[in-house]
């Protein structure tokens, strides 16, 4: 049992990473988020004053929760894969393939699990490999032991995302891990065991040397899904494009600049700019989680969503959803949000005039 143990903590790479401040439990106290704990079915996640917590001794590191998690507090890190792109890239090769770490066949990119790849970075990886032939292997889920049991999702996302990029000569094909079954286990000495660890790790440390001066050899690069999905929409010669890979929102005359959802955005895709006469309210669609956090949060219920549109990327990374003019008061002499061309008081003036006469 001990030997097992051991095997399974060394073969687990679990690097599942957490950023409290962005979860919605953390944002806004009225909120109960609880898409992370539904999610996983190992039971490893737990929520304790509005801050997620998880359980190593129990979690596998699939990465399910960080695809349903609206605002990205929890992700997987794929560093080390994402050193390989650039690599593959300048390789040319003609097949890519792509597969979980339990898949029986040789894949150039190896994830915890493919369902725990959020869409939009399965789509970007898509594109950047565009040139040549995208061979996913997927395993048997039902067998898998992280038990997610979406066997039949990878297949619809990846016809989604055929379908959103259908004019641009992508070749994908989802194949299926036959040879994925119940194997008999051998069983292993403790001699066994400490050949087997030798002889691993002698051949870790070759191949991360070799790999090692390769990468330094090949250009770094920063693997930005969105901006990547962005030029290719660009690219794209202004074709339809319907996803729910991108948020965008409209704001009504309700709207009375208080900066809210600024302030309760936690990925900075609300904010404010000031010129000498207006000030404008700007929102950022490569930025945005779609989480919706600013419609719940804003006191005026003056946001919705509206249907994505290619030209809200076209344009610039934020784009002007609100404007106002901005006066002088006459009593204060302080800057303020004319709501009307009329307006000539502030607010805190008009309040302080209203208790007078009152």
């Amino acid at each position: 049992m001990l030997l097992n143990l051991i095997m399974k903590k060394i073969s687990l790479d679990n690097n599942l990473e957490i950023e409290n401040l962005k979860c919605i439990n953390n944002k806004n106290k009225f909120l109960d988020c609880r898409k992370c704990i539904d999610s996983c079915t190992q039971g490893a996640i737990e929520i304790k004053n509005k801050k997620i917590s998880i359980k190593k001794s129990l979690c596998k590191g699939c990465g399910v929760c960080s695809t349903v998690c609206p605002t990205k507090a929890l992700y997987i890190e794929m560093k080390e894969n994402e050193k390989k792109y650039v690599f593959l890239k300048e390789k040319k090769k003609n097949i890519i393939t792509i597969g979980c770490r339990y898949s029986n066949f040789y894949t150039d990119l190896r994830y915890q699990c493919l369902n725990g790849i959020r869409k939009e970075y399965l789509a970007a990886l898509i594109l950047y490999f565009r040139e040549s032939i995208i061979n996913i292997y997927r395993g048997k889920c039902s067998e898998c032991s992280n038990g997610c049991f979406k066997e039949e999702d990878l297949i619809l996302i990846v016809d989604d995302i055929l379908n959103f990029f259908g004019s641009m000569n992508i070749h994908i094909n989802v194949v299926y891990d036959e040879k994925n079954k119940k194997k008999n286990i051998k069983k292993y000495s403790r001699r066994d065991f400490l050949k087997i660890v030798k002889k691993s790790s002698s051949k870790a440390v070759i191949n991360v040397r070799n790999q090692g001066i390769q990468y330094i050899n090949s250009r770094e690069i920063k693997f930005e899904p969105k901006k990547i999905i962005s030029k290719a929409i660009k690219d794209s010669k202004g074709y339809i494009i319907k996803t729910d890979m991108f948020t965008n929102f409209e704001v009504s005359d309700k709207c009375t600049m208080c900066g809210v959802c600024v302030a309760m955005c936690s990925c900075k895709a609300w904010k404010k700019e000031d010129s000498e006469n207006k000030i404008f309210l700007l929102h950022s669609t490569l930025r945005c989680t779609g989480c919706g956090l600013c419609i719940k949060s804003c006191p005026y219920n003056s946001i919705m969503k509206n249907d994505f549109i290619n030209n809200v990327l076209i344009k610039n990374e934020y784009n002007c959803k609100k404007e106002f003019n901005i006066g002088i008061c006459q009593i204060c002499c302080d800057k303020f949000t004319k709501f009307k061309s009329e307006d000539k008081l502030c607010e805190i003036c008009k309040r302080k005039l209203n208790r007078k006469n009152d």
